[in-house]
C-alpha cells in the first residue's frame, strides 16, 4: 500500500442490509492513530496489538502487514475465514516484531531532523504501520541512530511523488474536489477530504432542484450539506446553474435567458449568499457559456448575454456577502469550430472582457482536461505511447495557460484562475464516445492527477484546483464516464489516486 501522509482509509460496512461508507482517518501530527499498542501489564505473557479497521480494509490486506496469512489472522480473531470487516472493528495482532521481521521489511536507522510522517513518505509505507511495527504513539519521540522496523509489502508498486513546489510571490492555493454529496451520506467524504489534506469542495446546485417554482425555495438538502461540510472545516464553492425549472428550455437562436429570468437567477444567488454568508466561501456563476455540449439544441450562450447575467450576478452576492468570492462560469476548451456550437474558451473570455465583465468577478473559472496526456504535455511535444487525442491545445492539460494570456492583456492579472474541474480517466472497458479512458491505468491517473498539482502550483495566477471527482463511481452506472474519472471505485474502495493525492506534499 502507497504512503498516505494523513493515513485516509476506507471501509464497508452492512448496516440494516444497506452498504454505508464510513471513514476512520488518522491525522499524523498529534491526533488518532489506528493502532493501539496494549500496555505491559495489560499484554501479559501475549505479546500483541490491536489494529483498527479502516476503509478498504480486508483480512487479506491486514494480514499482509504483518507478514502472516489471512486465516492466521482470521483464526486469531476467532473470525470466520470469509469475515468482511467493518470500521473500528478491533483485531488482535501479533507484535513486537524484533525476533520475527518478514524477510520483506527493513530497518532503518533515525537521522536528524526524521519525523514518524518522513520517514513513512521515504519509504512509502503508512504512517500507522511504521507506528504498529515499532510500538510507537504518535507523538513518540525519534532518537537518532535508532532503529526503526519499516514494514513493506513488496508485490505493491512503488511510486514517486514530485517535490514540493514553492509557490511564487505567496500567492494563495486552494486544493479542492469535486463531489455529488446532495441526497446522500456525506461525513465520510467530508472527512476524506479533510483526511487527504484538501481544504475545498465544489458541489453542482440545479437551479430547479432549489427553486421549482418563482418564489418557492427547497433549502434542506443544502442546508444539510452546508452545516457537515463547516462542521469538518471544509471550504465550499457553490456552482449553481440549469434553468427554472427541471428542463432544459426548447431551442433558441443562441441561448439568451430573458430579463425575467436573469432576475430571478440573480435573486435566488442573493438569498443564497444571505442564507449561507460565512458558511459558503465561493459562488461560480451559471453552466459553461461557450458551448452547447451542456444546453444542447438551445445553443451556447452569446458572451454579452452571459456578461449580463454574470454582471447581476455578481452585484447580488456581494449585496448579502462582500466576502464571498464570485467566479465566472467554468469555461470549457473546445475543439469545434462552429460558432453555433461552441467558441473556443479564451476566444469567449475576450468577448467577455469586451462586454463589459472585467470588475465584476473576483476569478475566472476554467476546466482543462488531460485525455490521454501528460499533465506537461502540448501540441508540440507527446511523452505518451498513444495516437489519439493529439496536436490540439484543447485536448491537453494546460490549455487553461491561454485564458491568462487574455487576462494580461485586459491588465487583470491580479485575478487568478480558478482551475475547477481537470481530471483524467481509467477505466479498463471501452465507454463509447470516451475510448481515450481506457489508455489510462489507475497509476497513470494517479500520477497524472498529481503532476498536474504541482505544474499548477508552480503558476502563482492558478489560485484554486479542484480534481473532477471524488464520488461518482458509486453512484453511476458503468457506462458513465464519470465513474472513470472518480478517486474512488463503485464498490467505494479507494483507488491509488486517493492514495497519492493524499500523500503529495502541500
Amino acid at each position: 500500500m502507497f504512503s498516505q501522509a494523513r493515513g485516509v482509509r476506507i471501509v464497508e460496512k452492512h448496516l440494516r442490509s444497506e452498504l454505508t461508507i464510513l471513514l476512520v482517518v488518522s491525522l499524523v501530527a498529534g491526533a488518532c492513530v489506528r493502532c493501539a499498542p496494549q500496555s505491559a501489564s495489560a499484554q501479559g505473557s501475549a505479546s500483541h496489538a490491536i489494529y483498527l479497521v479502516g476503509w478498504g480494509d480486508t483480512l487479506e490486506s491486514v494480514a499482509s502487514i504483518f507478514g502472516m496469512s489471512a486465516s492466521e489472522l482470521a483464526q486469531n480473531n476467532a473470525l470466520p475465514a470469509e469475515s468482511l470487516l467493518a470500521v473500528g472493528q478491533r483485531l488482535q495482532v501479533p507484535g513486537p516484531y524484533e525476533s520475527s521481521v518478514p524477510d520483506h521489511w527493513q530497518r532503518y536507522k533515525v537521522r536528524e531532523g526524521d519525523t514518524i510522517a518522513t520517514i513513512a513518505l521515504e519509504h512509502h509505507t503508512p504512517t500507522v504501520h511504521i507506528l504498529i511495527a515499532n510500538r510507537l504513539s504518535p507523538t513518540s519521540v525519534l532518537l537518532v541512530g535508532q532503529t526503526l522496523i519499516i514494514p513493506q509489502q513488496p508485490y505493491r508498486e512503488v511510486l514517486s511523488l514530485p517535490k514540493e513546489t514553492a509557490r511564487p510571490d505567496g500567492a494563495p492555493f486552494r486544493y479542492a474536489a469535486n463531489v455529488q454529496l446532495l441526497g446522500r451520506e456525506h461525513r465520510a467524504i467530508l472527512e476524506g477530504i479533510r483526511g487527504m489534506g484538501f481544504g475545498w469542495l465544489r458541489q453542482q446546485v440545479r437551479w430547479g432542484a432549489i427553486e421549482p417554482e418563482p418564489g418557492t425555495y427547497q433549502w434542506s438538502e443544502l442546508d444539510r450539506l452546508v452545516a457537515d461540510a463547516s462542521a469538518a472545516g471544509v471550504r465550499i464553492l457553490l456552482q449553481v446553474g440549469g434553468f427554472p425549472g427541471a428542463e432544459t428550455p426548447t431551442p433558441r437562436e443562441g441561448l439568451r435567458l430573458t430579463d425575467e429570468e436573469m432576475r430571478r437567477y440573480a435573486d435566488l444567488l442573493q438569498q443564497m449568499a444571505a442564507r449561507y454568508r460565512g458558511q459558503v466561501q465561493a459562488y461560480e456563476i451559471w453552466d459553461p457559456p461557450n458551448t452547447s455540449l451542456v444546453f444542447g439544441e438551445a445553443g451556447l450562450m452569446p458572451p454579452e448575454e452571459y456578461v449580463k447575467l454574470l454582471n447581476l450576478s455578481y452585484d447580488a452576492v456581494k449585496a448579502s456577502d462582500s466576502q464571498a468570492i464570485v467566479v465566472t462560469a467554468a469555461l470549457m476548451p473546445t475543439e469545434s469550430h462552429n460558432p453555433q456550437e461552441s467558441l473556443a474558451h479564451d476566444d469567449y473570455l475576450e468577448l467577455m472582457y469586451r462586454a463589459g465583465a472585467k470588475g465584476h468577478f473576483d476569478a475566472v473559472g476554467a476546466q482543462s482536461w488531460g485525455y490521454n496526456n501528460p499533465p506537461a504535455d502540448d501540441p508540440t511535444q507527446s511523452t505518451a505511447d498513444t495516437t489519439s487525442c493529439k496536436g490540439s491545445w484543447p485536448l491537453y492539460f494546460r490549455s487553461f495557460e491561454a485564458l491568462y494570456e487574455v487576462m494580461k492583456r485586459h491588465g487583470d492579472t491580479a485575478k487568478q484562475i480558478w482551475l475547477v474541474k481537470f481530471g483524467w480517466p481509467a477505466s479498463t472497458t471501452v465507454i463509447p464516445g470516451y475510448e481515450y479512458a481506457v489508455d489510462n491505468s489507475e497509476k497513470e491517473q494517479a500520477t497524472y492527477l498529481v503532476e498536474a498539482y504541482a505544474l499548477g502550483r508552480s503558476r502563482s495566477y492558478v489560485g484554486l484546483m479542484a480534481f473532477w471527482n471524488f464520488n461518482y463511481a458509486p453512484q453511476v452506472a458503468s457506462s458513465d464516464i464519470r465513474g472513470a474519472y472518480s478517486i474512488i471505485n463503485p464498490d467505494s474502495t479507494a483507488r491509488l489516486a486517493m492514495q497519492l493525492l493524499a500523500s503529495m506534499p502541500k
